[in-house]
């Protein structure tokens, strides 16, 4: 399971407590999204707008 922790909740559409969200996400110009791996899998997500806001923030526990 991945918990998701959003730094700056006021960012309009940015909830991602779903699939859905995450797609969003993922599709939207407006962030850059950098994501972090290991041989066993994703070990950190982050975004950030390109104000430099950061909008997501994940480290796997």
């Amino acid at each position: 399971m991945i918990t998701i922790m959003i730094l700056k909740p006021s960012l309009p559409g940015r909830a991602i407590q779903s699939v859905d969200g995450v797609v969003a996400m993922l599709t939207d110009d407006a962030l850059i999204m950098i994501i972090a791996e290991r041989a066993d899998g994703i070990v950190a997500v982050g975004a950030v707008t390109r104000l430099g806001e950061i909008a997501l923030n994940y480290v796997a526990p």
